[in-house]
């Protein structure tokens, strides 16, 4: 294995061990509700929220980490209140993808 090869591999596993962690508490959201994810890591880090066909719909920049509680670590809550369009969204920093898939829907809970 070549050096610049070993570099990559390296390079690939720390980007995945720094990256981002998301919380999602609900299994959907209301198209006119209060949207809000708890993200750890991602303070000042740009939030892109990509539609079913991979186009970004709304860039959130993550505020100052606070204390969170039920996790008992410090998260950014980033809002994306601003997506009211029903569909299967995907939340990213960077080229990683944060979370599960979030769906909106007047019948999220149903």
């Amino acid at each position: 294995m070549s050096l610049k090869n070993t570099i990559l591999i390296t390079a690939s596993a720390v980007s995945a061990l720094f990256a981002a962690t998301a919380y999602q508490n609900q299994v959907g959201f209301l198209t006119n509700a209060t949207k809000q994810m708890a993200v750890v890591d991602a303070a000042g880090k740009d939030v892109v929220f990509k539609d079913a066909d991979g186009k970004a719909v709304l860039t959130v920049t993550a505020p100052e980490a606070q204390k969170w509680a039920p996790a008992g670590e410090s998260a950014s809550l980033v809002d994306f209140t601003e997506i009211k369009t029903a569909g299967t969204y995907h939340a990213y920093i960077g080229d990683e993808e944060i979370g599960h898939p979030i769906i909106v829907s007047d019948t999220a809970f149903e």
